[in-house]
């Protein structure tokens, strides 16, 4: 080999092993499918301290921290104890949520209201209805404006779970309050 092939050769070995590494990335299915990932193909750490003796290019990353606001949004279903239209209160957070994402865009909503199989019909429809627009109130309450909210009841008719004389659980699922956002 002649000089400037050798020098050459040389300057590209410096070049290539002078360059980081490109972080590698994870598909969102095995991001969010809670397997354990290899710390070979795991992006480094960026949180956490490396106990004392460990190599920190074998630890896993710290979980990031998550956002509240997406975890909220991503749920659209607000259960009711029976015979109740009162919004939980271990739903406030949620529909707080979706009536400040409402508040800060031109988004509209329609919640659609159900009830369990017990009850007469008209009961039911009212009972719905009480509950939608119970939604309503919250989302305005965090910002929502009149004209993105549209209440709709649907009683009985649309079950979310069983059928007739399924029990409580299916009951349970079956009271609630459907957040549908509109194109």
């Amino acid at each position: 080999m002649n000089k400037l092939s050798l020098f050459a050769l040389a300057a590209a070995t410096l070049l290539l092993a002078g360059c980081p590494k490109k972080p590698t990335t994870l598909p969102e299915s095995a991001a969010n499918s809670g397997t354990a990932v290899p710390a070979s193909t795991a992006p480094a750490p960026t949180t956490g301290a490396v106990a004392s003796g460990q190599d920190s290019s074998t630890l896993l990353p710290a979980q990031p921290l998550a956002d509240p606001q997406a975890e909220l949004l991503a749920r659209s279903v607000i259960y009711f104890d029976l015979d109740s239209d009162a919004v939980r209160s271990d739903f406030t957070a949620l529909v707080a949520a979706h009536g400040k994402r409402l508040a800060t865009s031109t988004v509209r909503v329609r919640l659609e209201g159900h009830t369990d199989e017990r009850g007469s019909d008209s009961y039911n429809n009212a009972l719905g209805l009480r509950r939608a627009e119970g939604v309503e109130q919250a989302l305005k309450l965090a910002g929502a404006q009149d004209v993105q909210v549209d209440t709709v009841s649907f009683g009985e008719q649309k079950p979310a779970a069983g059928g007739e004389g399924e029990g409580e659980e299916a009951w349970a699922r079956n009271r609630r309050v459907e957040i549908v956002y509109l194109p």
